[in-house]
């Protein structure tokens, strides 16, 4: 256009067209700028919530995990003790019909006192019952010292035994020969909560807690409980009858 010339209408919308077009040109530039800026800034937005989920899913695997492997070592644990108690079980009811002790005392006392046949007297000499050797004992013995109570070890000869059934025989006998059992009731009654007491009463063993009072009858009555061991009892009874 020519210095001094005025524009035709023409002209002047030819002019605006190619301003329209130009800044057309420029827009997409600018509104792409604006979208990934806003990508970017939702994307941060995201970060701290996925890394929050991979969080809990990693602490829930981790708790899965935890609780497989302690369902694993309680069901080994319940093997184990189960298995213990079906080893003795039998004897335990051919002695009640032969003594009158009820199997639920005869099994829990051989949990307690042998750590379900773990400790050492069970393992070395199979006796399940911890009963010492005194000079009325003309067998095969062992040596070695135990906890007698709270605090309390001793070192002293204790009976040892080629099998867990001829333990289990021999403490039938023992508690049947000894009179003290027979005065405090052991033979009186077919409850186990009894037999327990009068085991307790008759001095059978001196376990205390750290006041001093007696506990082993508790703890018997305990054991009786946690492993539905009255059941022993009430088969060994029908049988006997």
């Amino acid at each position: 256009m020519d210095i001094g010339k005025i524009p035709t209408k023409n002209e002047k919308k030819i002019n605006s067209i190619k301003k329209e077009a130009n800044s057309s040109k420029l827009m997409p530039k600018k509104r792409n700028k604006k979208r990934v800026k806003k990508n970017r800034n939702k994307k941060i937005k995201k970060t701290p919530i996925v890394l929050f989920l991979i969080f809990v899913s990693l602490i829930y695997y981790i708790f899965l995990m935890n609780n497989k492997v302690y369902n694993n070592i309680a069901e080994k644990e319940n093997m184990f003790e189960q298995d213990f108690i079906s080893k003795i079980e039998k004897k335990a009811e051919e002695e009640y019909i032969k003594n009158g002790i009820l199997p639920s005392i005869t099994i829990s006392q051989a949990i307690l006192e042998s750590n379900w046949g773990e400790s050492r007297l069970a393992l070395e000499g199979n006796n399940l019952f911890g009963i010492k050797a005194d000079k009325s004992w003309h067998g095969k013995r062992i040596n070695f010292s135990t906890k007698e109570n709270y605090k309390d070890y001793v070192k002293a000869d204790f009976r040892k035994y080629s099998s867990w059934d001829e333990s289990i025989s021999d403490y039938a006998n023992f508690l049947k020969e000894n009179n003290r059992y027979k005065k405090h009731g052991l033979f009186d009654s077919k409850d186990y909560v009894k037999q327990a007491q009068s085991l307790e009463d008759a001095g059978y063993a001196t376990t205390e807690n750290e006041k001093g009072e007696k506990i082993y009858a508790e703890k018997l009555i305990g054991v009786i409980k946690k492993y539905n061991l009255r059941k022993y009892d009430i088969k060994a009874i029908n049988r006997k009858n």
